[in-house]
Parts: C-alpha cells; sequence; structure tokens
C-alpha cells in the first residue's frame, strides 16, 4: 500500500492515523521507533507536495535521523574508531591493504533468490518507514549495481534506496575481505566528512558475526544491541533518552541501546550460513521484518539459496555474487607476489594457469582463499613442486585441502636463527587441541579468557594457594624475623612469622586464585530490552574484598568487629562495582597504560572502616594515614574492575596486552601504598631498616595477589600448562597461541580468536583425533 508513497511528500500525522501502519506498528512490539514515529515526535512537517510523476527522485532516501544528545554522539564517534581500529588491524594481518590485492569482481545475482532490482534501487518504490541512507553517498543507479570491483561496494552500500545488500560467493571467495574493504572505505568516508551535522546523520557501520543468534528466541535488534553492549563495554554506560527515543516511560537506556534505536548503526552480518538451516530461515524472515536497519547480509550462495527457498527472499534486497578470479588475473597477482627474477618454478606455475586454465590447480586458485595460502607457503618449493603435478589433486576441494594441510606448519616454523619459536609439530598439536575442543562445542570463535572451561578450576586454585603459601612463609619469616622485627598483637620472631605467613599467604593465594577464576563466570539476571544486566555483586571484587577488610580490621581490634564489617562493606563495595563508568563528555586521548580510577563508594566505605580500626587502636594520625592508603588502594581495585567506557577490546592480542599492564598497575599501585604506610608504622617502632624490609615485603605479597586476583594471564597459563602435564598440547602452549595468531593461522573475530577459515579448523581437529586414535591404538598393541 506505500509502494509509491515517499516519506517527504505526507505529513507524518497521516501515516500515524493509518490503521494498516498503526497495525505494523504493533507488530513490531518492542522493536526500536519508526521513522515516522521519529518524525511525527519531533514534529517534523514535510517540506511541500511531493515531486509529479516523471520527476528525479530525492537525493536522500528517508528521513533525518532523530536528535540524540552530545553525549550518544561521542559515543557514536568513539564506537566509530574502535572498529576502525579493529579491523585495520585484521586487514593488514590478512594484507587487504597493500597496493596489489587479489582482484576480486562482482557480478549482481542472477539466481532465484531476489526480487526485481528496482525496487532496491528506485527511491519512489521504498516504503515510508525505510532508513535514510548516508547523506554524503550518491544515489545508487540501475548501471552501477550490475557488476564492478570491491571498491565499488562501498558507494552502492551508501547509496541503495533500500538498504538492503546480500554479497553471496564460495566458500574462500572472499566475503568476509569484500566485506572489511566496504567497511573501511565507509568509515574513512564518515570520519572524512567536514560538516559535523552530516557526520552525525551517518550511521557507523559494525561487522559481527550471527554465530550465537538464537532468531527463534532472540529478535535482531535485541541481539544486535547486546552484542554491541558485549564487545564494546563502554557502550553498556546509560543516557537519558531524548522524547523522540523513549518507549514505555523508560528514561534511560544503554547507549547500545540508543545507537541502534536511533539508526546511528549499521550492521555487515557474517555467519549466516553457519547457523542451524532451520534457523537460517527463521532469520531471514527476522531480518526481512525489520525496516529501520540498513545492513549488508554475507552467505555461502547455496546456503541462502536454500534458506530462501524454505523461507522467502529478502524484499527490496539486492544480491551481489562475487566472480572467481580469472586465471590471467591470478597468474599476474602471483607474479607482482614474488621475487624478480622468479623461482623456475614459480614460474612454470604461473606459465601453467595462463595456458591451462580449465585444470584442477587453475580452477583451485580460482578463489581469493586459495590464492592466500599459495602465497604464504609460496617459499617452500616442494608445495610448488607438488602443484606442478596436477594429476596427483581429483578435484579443486583437494588442492584447497592440500594447502590449508601445509599452511599452519609454513607458516609457523622457526627462521635461522630463532630456535625460540616453535616447531611445526608443536604447532600443529596445540592448533590441533585446540581446534578439536572447538568443534566439541560447536564453535567456531574462541575467548583466551574462556580457555579455563576446558579443565577443571581445583588444581589451579589450590596450586595458586600452595604457592602463595611457600612464598610467604619465606618474607613471613624474614618480616617478623630479627631484619623486620614486624609484630601482630605483640607476637613476633622467624618462628612465628614463618608459621604466620604460611598462613596468610594460603589464604590470599586461595583468594586471589578464585577472584581470578570468578573474573568471567556469568551471573545475575538479564533485562528483556537491553544487554545482559550486569552481576548485583562483582564476583572478583566482593570476596577480595571482603578478606581483606575482615583481616585488616579484625587484626586491630577484633574478629568479632572484623567479620561482620568485612562483609558489609566488601557486599557494598562489590554491588559498587558493578556499575559501568560514564563516557567523558570530551573524547579523551588513548594511553597503553591504565589510567587510575577510585570508585568513590568503595573509597568511602573502606577508608571508613579502615580508619576507625586504626584509629581506636594506633591514635588519630595513624587512623587518619589508614583511612587515606585504603580508600585510595581499594577505591582503585574497585574501580579498576567497573566496566570501562572506552575500552580496547579491538583484537584479542591487545586484551591480553592490557591485561597484563592493568593487573601490574592495579598491584604495584596496591603494593606501593599499603607496603610504604605499614613500613612507616614499623619504622617508627623499631628503625629504619626494619620499615624497608617491612615496607618491601608486605609491598610484594600484596602486589602479586593484587595481579593475580585481577589478571586472566595467570590463569590462562595455568590452564596451558594443565594440558602440558596431561600430553594435549605442547611446553609454551600460550607461545604457540600468539605466534599462530601473528602469522595469520588465527585471525580476531572482534574480542575472540577464530581459525582463518573454518575448513582449517574442520582439517585440524580431523588431523589431531586421527592422531590421538593411533596413538591409543599404538598403546593397546603394546
Amino acid at each position: 500500500m506505500f509502494a509509491n508513497r515517499r516519506l517527504h511528500a505526507c505529513p507524518a500525522r497521516t501515516f500515524t492515523g493509518d490503521p494498516e501502519f498503526a497495525a505494523l506498528l504493533r507488530r513490531h512490539g518492542d522493536g526500536p521507533p519508526t521513522l515516522v514515529d521519529i518524525s511525527a515526535a519531533h514534529g517534523v512537517e514535510p517540506e511541500g507536495p511531493g515531486p509529479e510523476a516523471g520527476s528525479q527522485p530525492a537525493e536522500r532516501v528517508g528521513a533525518r535521523l532523530p536528535e540524540i544528545s552530545r553525549r550518544v554522539l561521542a559515543a557514536a564517534d568513539a564506537l566509530a574508531d574502535e572498529v576502525e581500529d579493529q579491523w585495520k588491524v585484521e586487514a593488514s594481518r590478512q594484507r587487504l591493504l597493500e597496493p596489489t590485492p587479489i582482484p576480486v569482481r562482482w557480478n549482481r545475482s542472477r539466481l532465484h533468490v531476489a526480487g526485481a532490482v528496482e525496487l532496491a534501487v528506485d527511491p519512489s518504490r521504498q516504503p515510508i518507514y525505510i532508513a535514510p541512507t548516508v547523506p554524503t553517498a550518491k544515489p545508487a543507479a540501475l548501471g552501477s549495481v550490475e557488476n564492478g570491483e570491491l571498491e565499488s561496494l562501498c558507494p552502492i552500500y551508501e547509496g541503495l534506496a533500500s538498504g538492503r545488500v546480500v554479497i553471496l560467493g564460495r566458500s574462500g571467495g572472499g566475503k568476509s575481505s569484500a566485506a572489511i574493504i566496504t567497511l573501511l572505505n565507509a568509515l574513512r568516508n564518515r570520519k572524512n566528512t567536514t560538516d559535523a551535522e552530516e557526520r552525525a546523520q551517518t550511521p557507523v557501520p559494525v561487522l559481527l558475526t550471527c554465530r550465537d543468534w538464537e532468531p527463534n528466541r532472540v529478535g535482531l535488534i535485541e541481539w544486535l544491541t547486546r552484542r554491541l553492549a558485549a564487545d564494546y563495554h563502554g557502550l553498556r554506560a546509560r543516557e537519558r533518552n531524548y522524547p523522540a527515543l523513549r518507549a514505555r516511560k523508560r528514561k534511560k537506556e544503554t547507549l547500545a541501546s540508543q545507537l541502534v534505536r536511533s539508526g546511528r548503526v549499521t550492521l555487515f552480518l557474517d555467519g549466516l550460513d553457519e547457523l542451524d538451516p532451520e534457523f537460517q530461515a527463521i532469520a531471514l524472515e527476522e531480518i526481512d521484518r525489520q525496516t529501520t536497519l540498513r545492513f549488508v547480509l554475507l552467505s555461502r550462495t547455496e546456503a541462502f539459496a536454500e534458506a530462501v527457498e524454505r523461507s522467502h527472499h529478502l524484499s527490496r534486497a539486492l544480491v551481489l555474487e562475487l566472480s572467481p578470479v580469472f586465471s590471467e588475473e591470478a597468474a599476474d597477482y602471483l607474479r607482482r607476489c614474488h621475487v624478480v627474477p622468479e623461482r623456475p618454478d614459480w614460474r612454470r606455475l604461473t606459465e601453467h594457469l595462463q595456458s591451462s586454465p580449465d585444470s584442477v590447480i587453475s580452477e583451485a586458485l580460482s578463489s581469493p582463499l586459495a590464492l592466500m595460502l599459495l602465497r604464504a607457503v609460496s617459499n617452500d618449493e616442494a608445495i610448488v613442486r607438488r602443484l606442478l603435478t596436477p594429476e596427483t589433486f581429483d578435484s579443486r576441494d583437494d588442492v584447497e585441502d592440500y594447502l590449508l594441510d601445509q599452511y599452519p606448519r609454513v607458516a609457523c616454523r622457526p627462521l635461522p636463527g630463532e630456535p625460540s619459536r616453535p616447531t611445526a609439530e608443536e604447532v600443529e598439536l596445540c592448533l590441533g587441541y585446540m581446534a578439536h575442543r572447538m568443534s566439541q562445542e560447536a564453535s567456531t570463535t574462541l575467548l583466551w579468557q574462556h580457555l579455563h572451561r576446558w579443565q577443571p578450576w581445583l588444581p589451579r586454585v589450590l596450586g595458586t594457594g600452595l604457592i602463595g603459601m611457600a612464598a610467604t612463609s619465606v618474607l613471613g619469616s624474614v618480616v617478623f624475623g630479627p631484619l623486620g622485627q614486624y609484630t601482630v598483637r605483640g607476637s613476633t620472631g622467624t618462628a612465628f612469622g614463618l608459621g604466620y605467613g604460611s598462613m596468610i599467604g594460603l589464604v590470599f593465594g586461595l583468594l586471589a586464585a578464585v577472584c581470578s577464576e570468578l573474573r568471567t563466570t556469568r551471573a545475575g539476571r538479564k533485562r528483556s530490552d537491553e544487554a545482559p544486566r550486569m552481576r548485583f555483586f562483582n564476583p572478583a571484587a566482593t570476596p577480595v574484598l571482603t578478606v581483606v577488610l575482615t583481616v585488616a580490621v579484625g587484626n586491630q581490634t577484633s574478629y568479632l568487629i572484623g567479620i561482620p564489617t568485612g562483609i558489609a562493606v566488601g557486599g557494598l563495595a562489590g554491588a559498587a562495582a558493578t556499575r559501568p563508568w560514564p563516557i567523558p563528555r570530551r573524547r579523551q586521548p588513548r594511553s597503553r597504560l591504565l589510567r587510575p580510577r577510585i570508585d568513590p563508594v568503595t573509597a568511602f566505605a573502606t577508608g571508613l572502616a579502615v580508619g576507625l580500626a586504626y584509629g581506636t587502636t594506633n591514635g588519630v594520625a595513624n587512623g587518619v594515614a589508614a583511612s587515606i592508603a585504603g580508600a585510595t588502594v581499594f577505591g582503585l581495585m574497585a574501580g579498576v574492575l567497573r566496566p570501562a567506557a572506552q575500552g580496547d577490546f579491538s583484537s584479542p592480542r591487545r586484551q591480553w596486552h592490557r591485561d597484563r599492564e592493568r593487573s601490574l598497575t592495579v598491584g604495584l599501585a596496591a603494593g606501593v601504598i599499603l607496603g610504604f604506610a605499614l613500613g612507616f608504622k614499623n619504622a617508627t617502632a623499631h628503625g629504619v631498616l626494619a620499615g624497608v624490609v617491612a615496607g618491601i615485603a608486605i609491598g610484594a605479597l600484596i602486589t602479586a595477589a593484587c595481579a593475580i586476583g585481577m589478571s586472566d594471564l595467570w590463569r590462562t597459563r595455568l590452564v596451558f600448562l594443565q594440558l602440558r602435564l596431561r600430553g594435549a598440547v605442547p611446553t609454551g602452549g600460550t607461545r604457540i597461541l600468539w605466534h599462530a595468531y601473528d602469522q595469520g593461522v588465527l585471525r580476531s573475530q572482534g574480542p575472540a580468536l577464530a581459525f582463518r577459515h573454518l575448513r582449517l579448523q574442520k582439517r585440524l581437529a580431523a588431523t589431531y583425533r586421527n592422531g590421538r586414535e593411533r596413538e591409543a591404538e599404538r598403546q593397546m598393541a603394546s
């Protein structure tokens, strides 16, 4: 009924009075408001009568995006920078930014998977509630959507009237590369927009995989909101809504929800073909149902065609197919990527591609994946010689499987003069185990922070406790011995320090390990309309603050006072550590090190408790000093554990470095402050030497305990140690993991790790299982 209407041609009140359109709004339920709602909320009237038949279409399809606060606009700019940094790194690792990329072209699909192309291109045939095009984009014309190169996909994405693009291709056909290039071009155009108003009206493209989407349970908009809040933690912060975005009298929503509901985000959705077949059809229906979100959908050709056959096609969508690389272009690309003059075997291979375009090798190398793999292993002459005997391969899949099998060995092999790098056998064993476990979990991505789920937690906790007991017993004998002369309730001496230090080390070691294990445990309820609700009590902050305050207050007064004080203050501090930090009003420069942030609630509660305990027993001056030191240390610890507003979650490797920097920063801050305070107290009682010894020893203990409790690295390294003891992986598992990532065998999928290609994961998993079965048979035979 709306086929020939244009949004700027009629008043908004006309649509809101339409009973069919009102029924459409009710069917969306909790979904985002349409642009008609937005226009009505702002009182937007049409600029004049609609154009007569035969007139030129409007330069921009759809209404303006609704007004949002400056803070939400700042969040959109921060998200754009974060997404750009994330995919620039990945594009560089995949060699997509070099001057000689793989020549991939596209054509408009002629399969029975799309409607008439005019429905996607013609602005006059769009529904009234269509999402607007990019302000600076040139409207896409019929002639521009027939065929082209990868660089021409961005203008189509920005200027297509319907805002619905589907990119199809065979496995390894370059779909992900096409999406990354298009996304980076769109982000570059947005950043280069000089007009602030136009930039505010330009949405931020984000590339996500839908492997964790259950479309039968969660709608697309809700899933997108949750994923943004999960992958970009700064978008969890809440901000007051503008009237145009309010629904059900909600005055505050997460930044992720406001960005999605206001049309400031466009979705590049990958992995549709990796969903269950029954979910693929439901997902297509859910995607087709929403109207206010521009998207680019990526899928394998066969899977998409089957999903359309089971369900129905995406209305008003432009479906494009990536074309195979011609043999001449593949040969030219391989020549440009090789040394001059060419090796004889390499020259023979490129000549074979030109002279025999129908051979199995030529068909296989028409895939961007095969070209990438061949370039990576090109220095191995044995592999090239094997390819020069095409009779050894029955199909193009056999060629790709052979290159996939050789890729990890060649990419990760040690170079001359680098004996510390893992061998090919160690890489294959470690990656094979990872692929095997991921296949068992039916997953294609892996968070390194979740590796601890593969092994039992109790050995790690007990091991950390025993290490803490051994180390602290030595420190206790020094601190309480003749050098430190530290006293607790009138007790001192080497023997007392040995026993007391062992007990404290065991408690703090177990406590730090438990905090580390609980850091990524899911808990708490979930809201039905937004991102997952934060925990009622931070599982990492609550136990550590409870125990430490119990010991601190109990030692100074009595444990009858220390226990309830620790429980009360630890619970309050743990609840405070669940609140996300707000995004600052102004953009702030990035820093590789952690900025000290003190949670005021935790600082006040712990400072008051510690100050009263020390003040009543050691005088007002000592109470004030203890209060300041406790407030600073524990406020900093809780502040670090609060969700960051602008955390860097662009790549797994960067998360690894940030985790190490954060844990060391917090540990050193706590160790220095408390070590200095307690050392100064001991120096006033027993002399400077005793104060220095006590301060250094106590500071080292606190630094180690806090760093372990705040870190995921310690837990991950212990997991690899467990796997090594079981014989599942070789020594140096973490080194192999990041070496494979640096060499491109593993890639980043947002904050998670994934294999370079799904077939590579399957091949490694099968090789690992076969090896284990052969080893088991040999053991039984012997």
